[in-house]
């Protein structure tokens, strides 16, 4: 998304600002599948020989510059940890080996159990500690051997940032500063001028990053925008139309706020 795009602000709910998809309301399988998908769209010629990506529960996909995102509340609470899940090949058994690799270093090293494959699930799931979970870019794979099945999976990318837009990791949150509105001399914003666009900048904020989400409220409209690798460091202007300030209605004070997340 490069534009400012225009969202109900009654759509909005605590749930939107945390997280922008919904893959919390579907089970594992369905989770999988619905992530298969969107691979093959995204990697239409994989090669056939490599085993499925993994995937990490609760992770955020699609993103532009991975395969999926991982933020810090996701690593530290509440479990000390990611979950990595594996589909099951169906040339797996019990007794093979399962060597999770995150960029080059070895985050779980397993045997599949009797147990496990008795759930009957098409899956398992290793939690690979806090301190093993590597910040930035990274790559995200898994072998398996000892068996009748020897393979590699192809790699998940991750993008794995720590901190939240506006806070420096220490002490309080600091409020983000306020939005400028171009307004003419008079301080009024009258037919004329709303038919131009009114331009309003959003100054840079601590921890800018790509990705981050920013929120223009203009009275009870809300505009948003997806922050590119250009726009880090650099306060952002989004120009509000004329069909916005209408809507948003007459008003000798009217309110505008931003937010991030």
């Amino acid at each position: 998304m490069n534009a400012a795009q225009m969202v109900n602000v009654n759509s909005l709910s605590l749930a939107d600002v945390v997280a922008d998809d919904d893959s919390g309301s579907l089970g594992i399988p369905e989770q999988l599948q619905a992530f298969a998908d969107e691979l093959k769209k995204k990697y239409p010629k994989d090669d056939p020989s490599l085993l499925a990506r993994p995937f990490v529960l609760e992770s955020l996909w699609p993103i532009v510059s991975a395969d999926i995102g991982i933020g810090d509340q996701m690593v530290w609470q509440p479990d000390d940890g990611v979950m990595v899940v594996i589909p099951l090949d169906k040339n797996m058994g019990e007794s093979d080996q399962v060597t999770l690799w995150w960029n080059g270093s070895i985050v779980a090293n397993e045997r599949i159990t009797r147990s496990q494959l008795r759930q009957g699930n098409s899956y398992i799931v290793f939690n690979v500690p806090s301190k093993k979970v590597p910040v930035g870019k990274g790559r995200l794979s898994y072998e398996v051997y000892g068996g009748k099945l020897q393979g590699t999976s192809a790699p998940l990318t991750t993008l794995v940032r720590f901190g939240q837009p506006g806070h420096s990791g220490t002490g309080d949150p600091v409020e983000l500063p306020a939005p400028s509105v171009a307004k003419p001399a008079s301080g009024l914003i009258d037919a004329a001028q709303a038919q131009a666009k009114v331009k309003v900048t959003i100054p840079s904020y601590v921890n800018m990053r790509e990705h981050d989400c920013v929120y223009l409220f203009w009275g009870d409209q809300v505009y948003q925008r997806m922050v590119q690798q250009a726009d880090v460091g650099q306060a952002i202007v989004i120009e509000v139309t004329e069909d916005i300030i209408r809507a948003a209605g007459d008003s000798d004070a009217l309110p505008t706020s931003s937010a991030t997340k």
